[in-house]
């Protein structure tokens, strides 16, 4: 099975003060992986990325993930689906994205996981970027609508690395994660660490890199507080 169909991304799914690249929009194709040599080079591309630095799932589960989504029943109502984007521009691969749409049918809370997003050089400050931001929303939307679900609540989830006082990468990406709508959820209230990537070994235990959870409250980005209700769902 191939990536659900990617939705139409607009203005609505950016964050209150983005700017909506209309060039951007009218010169890229964001088309969903449809076949196995789409998921090969987005793979590929994503991995040559992220793979070094122990940031990206191993092929063959993200494969399984990709061929069919979480089986949901009245028992498990909970859906998964996983999205995996190629923009393209022209013939000519520009980047890639992926993330999981998730939907609670009881309750209607809705959270997209952001995985990885990614312009490859050549096409980088051209406003695609803007354009991998706001598709997780409009993909999540999207899910939900399939499912004949009203979402009551919809977030934005992802993760970063801890902040450090003398790393100003990572003040960095803070500050460009507050521009897109997001904030940290403090890890006393919901702890995290990314799984270890790494194919399982007996003779090496795995470990777990501890990350700080980022969340946009969809609609209420202005928040600076998020409900316990909120944080158990995600």
């Amino acid at each position: 099975m191939a990536s659900p169909p990617t939705a139409a991304v607009t203005a609505a799914h950016l964050a209150p003060g983005e700017r909506w690249p209309a060039a951007a929009a009218a010169r890229y194709d964001l088309r969903p992986a449809a076949t196995s040599a789409d998921f090969d080079r987005a793979y590929a591309v994503l991995e040559a990325q992220f793979g070094p630095a122990g940031e990206l799932e191993r092929r063959e589960v993200l494969w399984r993930w990709w061929q069919a989504p979480w089986p949901s029943t009245e028992l498990a109502p909970i859906t998964v689906r996983y999205h995996l984007t190629l923009a393209w521009d022209g013939d000519q691969l520009a980047g890639v994205r992926d993330h999981f749409s998730t939907v609670d049918r009881r309750t209607g809370r809705s959270v997209a996981f952001l995985s990885h997003a990614l312009v490859l050089p050549p096409w980088r400050r051209s406003g695609l970027a803007t354009l991998l931001r706001a598709l997780p929303w409009a993909d999540l939307q999207a899910t939900a609508a399939d499912l004949g679900v009203s979402p009551t609540e919809a977030t934005l989830l992802t993760e970063m690395d801890l902040v450090a006082h003398d790393d100003e990468a990572s003040h960095i990406r803070l500050i460009a994660y507050a521009g897109s709508g997001f904030r940290v959820v403090a890890p006393w209230h919901l702890p995290y660490a990314q799984p270890d990537f790494r194919a399982p070994s007996p003779a090496v235990p795995p470990c777990p890199v501890p990350m700080l959870l980022v969340v946009r409250q969809l609609g209420q980005e202005a928040r600076t507080d998020i409900s316990p209700l909120r944080l158990r769902a995600l």
